[in-house]
């Protein structure tokens, strides 16, 4: 009987170290599943994302800064009122630093029986002033208006500068209607060159300008320096 009683205790603990070693088998296989999970999913979430293949900058990525920026507007200062002979008169504003030629191009340009010349174009503008722009008819008056109001001496010296000017024209010899003999007495013309230029006129329908006389051969520098003060067409 004792024989039969240790063979049990032996045969079960052979059955109980049989199942304690199966368990850990188990457990260890358990376990290192665990592992390889953890460390699979820690090597997804410490990895680093993948970089764009844009740079980055110091104010953002070079896709944000293809990005179209908006015009900065023009800060306006005043405004100006435009009138008289324009395609569009009105009031408009003004931004620093601008000229009147820019505002009467806001108010549609000059029309065309405009004075472009009676205004200074490059007048830097301030708020609340008023252009007018003139006609050419109205400058006209103004001017004869300005004459009448100066004092008899100034007006007696314009009239003398007219006269003069007039006289002048007068004297001066006309290379399409002078002879021979008058256009002889220009300096540096002789006999030869007065035919010459009567010649020419005569195959060429005239002189157009004073200058024209320099295609005749012997006419040019020093010949035409004195003459051309007292030559006209």
């Amino acid at each position: 009987m004792q024989k039969v009683r240790k063979g049990l205790v032996t045969a079960l603990l052979f059955l109980l170290t049989l199942g304690m070693g199966g368990c850990r088998r188990d457990s260890s296989v358990y376990t290192a599943g665990v592992e390889e999970t953890v460390q699979i999913q820690t090597s997804q979430t410490t990895e680093k994302p993948a970089h764009s293949d844009l740079p980055e900058t110091e104010s953002g990525t070079e896709e944000e800064l293809r990005e179209p920026q908006p015009e900065t507007a023009r800060q306006t200062v005043g405004y100006v009122h435009i009138c008289g002979a324009v395609n569009c008169p009105g009031v408009y504003p003004i931004y620093p630093g601008m000229r009147l030629f820019e505002a009467i191009e806001l108010a549609g340009g000059f029309s065309q029986e405009a004075d472009e010349t009676w205004l200074n174009q490059a007048q830097q503008l301030q708020d609340g002033q008023r252009w007018y722009v003139y006609t050419r008819e109205q400058t006209q008056e103004l001017s004869q208006s300005q004459t009448q109001q100066m004092d008899p001496a100034a007006q007696q010296s314009v009239q003398d500068g007219q006269q003069l000017q007039q006289a002048d024209e007068t004297d001066r010899v006309n290379l399409n209607t002078a002879d021979k003999d008058t256009l002889m007495s220009l300096p540096g013309i002789g006999e030869a060159r007065a035919e010459a230029i009567i010649q020419y006129r005569t195959e060429h329908g005239g002189f157009t300008a004073i200058e024209e006389i320099q295609q005749i051969s012997g006419i040019k520098g020093a010949v035409y320096s004195k003459i051309e003060d007292r030559i006209t067409v």
